[in-house]
C-alpha cells in the first residue's frame, strides 16, 4: 500500500512537469510572451523541487533510520505526523522494526550477563585472548588458580610457570596440554584446553584451566594400589611354594621334636631325590619371580622416544609384513585404510610397530577372522589409528583393568601388552581406548594429538 501510494504520488509530479514543459514549449513558440514565458518556467522550477522533496523526504527518513541501526541506536522514533496519510503505513513499521531491534538488543544484553554469571561460577579457569595475544576476558576461578587478582596481560602468568604464556600463543584448537604451576607454596597440576570462535569477524582463543591434582592424585594412589595388590599376588604366588618346599626339604633331614630339630640318622636315595625334586621347584619359582621383576623393570625403562615424521601407508605394509606369518597361519583377513592416502604421523616408529603388533596379537588371539586398521584425522586436526576386529570382545567387568600392569585374563599372559601400549601412548602425548562387546568384537584407538 505504501509503494502503491508513493508510486502514484512520483506519477502525478512527474505528469505535471512534463505537462507544464510542453505547455511552455509550445507558448514559447506560438505567443514568446515574457510574462507568460517566466511564469510557466517558475512553475516548472516549483514542480521540479516539490518532486525532489517528496521523494528526499523519504529517503531521508530511511537513510537516518538505517544509519541509527548501524549505529545501535534505538532510542529515535518515526512518527508518521504531517507525513501525509500515504506515509503512515511506512512509519509505522519503521517505528515496530525499531521496537524490535530494542528488544533484540535488551536480550542480547541479559545473554551477555546471564554468561557473565555462568563464567564467574565455574570452578573451571577461562580465558579468552583475541588474535594479537590481548586478555579479553578470564573469571574469577582462574584469578583462584593463579592467586592473582587482576590480570591484564598473559606476561603476568610468568609468575607461576615461566614456560606459561609460550604454551598459550602455541597450544592448537583441540590440543590438551598439562603442566605444573607453583603458587607460593603450593604446587598444582593443570590442565589447558583450548578452542577458538568468531565474534565480529575476529578469531578468539578461549582456553580452559582447571585444576586437576587431586584427581591425578587420586588416580596415583588408585593405580598404586591396584599395582600393590598385583604384586602382592604375584610374589606371594612365589614365595608360597618356596617357603613350602623348604619346609618340605627340612622334614627330609630334620627330626622335629618338641625342643628343637634332631638330624636324621641317615640320608636314603629317596631323600635325595626328593631333595633334587624340590630344589627344582624352587629354582623354577625363581626364575618365575625374576622374570616378573624384569617385566616389571622393561615397562618402567621404555627409551625416550625418537619423534619423527614417516609415511602411514608404508607403516602398514612393514607391519603386514612382520606379522604375515601369524595371519597365514591363523587364516586371518587384515586390512588397512589410510586417508588421506599421503597421510603422516609425527611419532617413534619402533615404538608404534610395538603397539601396533601387540594390537594385532590381541586380536588374532580373541579368535577374529578379520581385523581392520584404519587411519585418519580426528575433528581436532589430530590422528587416530583404529584396530577393529570381530574377534571375541572384552568381558565388561574386565574393561577397566586391561590397561593395568600385569593384569590379564589369558592363561599364559604376562599382562604387560596393555599397559606398555598405554605408557608408550602417553609418551607421545597421545592415548589409547577401547570399545568393545562381548562376541561382537573391539575397536581399539590410538588417538595422536595434534603437534
Amino acid at each position: 500500500m505504501v509503494y502503491k501510494h508513493f508510486f502514484w504520488g512520483i506519477f502525478f509530479r512527474v505528469t505535471l512537469i512534463v505537462f507544464t514543459s510542453l505547455l511552455f514549449a509550445f507558448l514559447f513558440y506560438e505567443f514568446n510572451d515574457l510574462l507568460i514565458n517566466l511564469n510557466l518556467l517558475g512553475l516548472l522550477i516549483i514542480e521540479t523541487y516539490l518532486l525532489v522533496r517528496y521523494v528526499n523526504r523519504t529517503n531521508r527518513d530511511l537513510t537516518n533510520f538505517f544509519m541509527a541501526v548501524k549505529s545501535e541506536d534505538t532510542t529515535i522514533t518515526y512518527s508518521s505526523k504531517f507525513k501525509g496519510k500515504s506515509f503512515q503505513q511506512l512509519y509505522e513499521q519503521m517505528d515496530m522494526l525499531n521496537q524490535h531491534i530494542k528488544k533484540i538488543k535488551i536480550n542480547l544484553i541479559n545473554q551477555e550477563q546471564f554468561n557473565q554469571i555462568i563464567i564467574s561460577h565455574l570452578n573451571t579457569g577461562i580465558l579468552v585472548l583475541d588474535e594479537n595475544g590481548k586478555i579479553k576476558l578470564y573469571n574469577k576461578a582462574l584469578s583462584e588458580i593463579f592467586s592473582i587478582p587482576v590480570i591484564t596481560n598473559v606476561a603476568q602468568l610468568k609468575k607461576v610457570n615461566p614456560a606459561l604464556p609460550e604454551i598459550l600463543n602455541n597450544i592448537h584448537p583441540g590440543q590438551e596440554e598439562t603442566m605444573r604451576i607453583m603458587t607460593g607454596s603450593k604446587s598444582k597440576e593443570i590442565l589447558l584446553k583450548s578452542s577458538i570462535y568468531k565474534q565480529s569477524d575476529v578469531i578468539h582463543r578461549l582456553i580452559s584451566f582447571q585444576d586437576i591434582k587431586y584427581q591425578l592424585d587420586e588416580k596415583e594412589m588408585e593405580s598404586w594400589q591396584k599395582l600393590i595388590r598385583i604384586l602382592t599376588h604375584e610374589i606371594t604366588n612365589s614365595i608360597g611354594p618356596i617357603n613350602s618346599t623348604i619346609d618340605t626339604l627340612a622334614d627330609l633331614y630334620f627330626e622335629n621334636t618338641e625342643e628343637h630339630l634332631n638330624p636324621l640318622p641317615q640320608i636314603n636315595q629317596k631323600t635325595v631325590n626328593d631333595t633334587i625334586k624340590g630344589v627344582k621347584i624352587i629354582k623354577e619359582r625363581t626364575i618365575g619371580l625374576l622374570e616378573f621383576v624384569q617385566k616389571f623393570r622393561d615397562l618402567t625403562l621404555l627409551p625416550k622416544p625418537t619423534i619423527i615424521p614417516f609415511r602411514v601407508k608404508s607403516f602398514f605394509e612393514q607391519i603386514e609384513y612382520l606379522m604375515g606369518e601369524d595371519i597365514r597361519q591363523k587364516n586371518v583377513g587384515l586390512s588397512f585404510t589410510v586417508n588421506p592416502k599421503d597421510l603422516n604421523i609425527t611419532a617413534d616408529k619402533s615404538l608404534i610397530s610395538q603397539v601396533m603388533i601387540n594390537l594385532i596379537k590381541n586380536s588374532i588371539e580373541s579368535g577374529a577372522r578379520n581385523i581392520n586398521i584404519e587411519s585418519k584425522f580426528d575433528e581436532g586436526g589430530g590422528i587416530v589409528v583404529t584396530v577393529k576386529d570381530d574377534g571375541g570382545g572384552i568381558p565388561i567387568e574386565d574393561l577397566d583393568h586391561i590397561f593395568i600392569p600385569f593384569y590379564t585374563t589369558k592363561d599364559h599372559g604376562s599382562g604387560i601388552g596393555l599397559s606398555l601400549s598405554r605408557e608408550i601412548m602417553r609418551m607421545h602425548k597421545g592415548s589409547i581406548s577401547v570399545l568393545s562387546e562381548p562376541g561382537k568384537g573391539s575397536v581399539f584407538s590410538l588417538i595422536f594429538s595434534r603437534l
